[in-house]
């Protein structure tokens, strides 16, 4: 299963108040960090039956090619994140708007690998077959 690689897109979102943004940016973490979390732990036991049985290739009907590809991608989202978070401290300066609008842009990426890790473990939980 291909997935299309993401866009960046401005924020469609009313930036008349920080608190709008970093509340939904929170929310937006705290799925993303949950995601991540089950994606590697997955990851993890399938590396363990790779080792009970050669040529495991998927893991229900997700390729684990895929998994690995997503969580390095979210890895990568972490690291900005981690950038992020730096910033929340500048929202009482005058560059307080623009960094409203990379909270808002942050938080629609951290939404769309959300998204994309819950198809991934929704897959991992049907049957190959």
């Amino acid at each position: 299963m291909k997935t299309a690689p993401l866009k960046r897109q401005l924020p469609i979102l009313d930036t008349r108040t920080s608190e709008y943004i970093i509340a939904h940016w929170l929310e937006a973490i705290t799925n993303f960090y949950g995601y991540y979390h089950q994606l590697t732990a997955c990851i993890s036991q399938g590396i363990i039956e790779k080792e009970l049985r050669s040529n495991l290739a998927y893991m229900g009907q997700c390729p684990v090619s895929e998994l690995i590809k997503l969580t390095r991608c979210m890895q990568t989202e972490l690291a900005k994140l981690t950038q992020a978070m730096d910033q929340v401290d500048l929202l009482k300066t005058p560059t307080a708007k623009m960094i409203c609008a990379n909270l808002a842009g942050h938080t629609l990426r951290l939404n769309q690998l959300s998204g994309q890790a819950q198809t991934r473990l929704y897959l991992i939980k049907r049957s190959a077959s």
